[in-house]
């Protein structure tokens, strides 16, 4: 069967379906934010003096948190960067100086 060219046909089949799918899902992505638009510009033609119902989720009235990614970078340095400050012999912080200076 390898003699044959069953390997290579699937490994191409596989790589052209790969790259049909990408366009597939940019088209999908268009079409999606074009239906997400045209719901916003009904909104606010229906209450164009409340712009904070022209958003799907507003209108709806759940509301959801955007975390900043710069928040996450600060819990995980808060916790795990004063690991980083200890010396390798773990005398502590007092002896880091003594360590670093050259004294006793």
């Amino acid at each position: 069967m390898l003699r044959h060219g069953l390997i290579p046909g699937a490994a191409i089949a596989a790589f052209g379906l790969f790259f049909l799918s990408l366009p597939s899902a940019v088209l999908a992505l268009l079409m999606r934010a074009r239906r997400e638009e045209r719901l916003r510009e009904e909104r606010r033609r229906a209450a164009p003096s409340r712009p904070w119902t022209w958003r799907d989720d507003f209108a709806n009235g759940i509301l959801r948190p955007e975390s900043d990614p710069a928040t996450g970078f600060a819990a995980g340095f808060s916790v795990f960067g004063p690991a980083g400050l200890q010396p390798v012999d773990g005398r502590g912080f007092g002896s880091f100086s003594k360590l670093m200076t050259g004294g006793s």
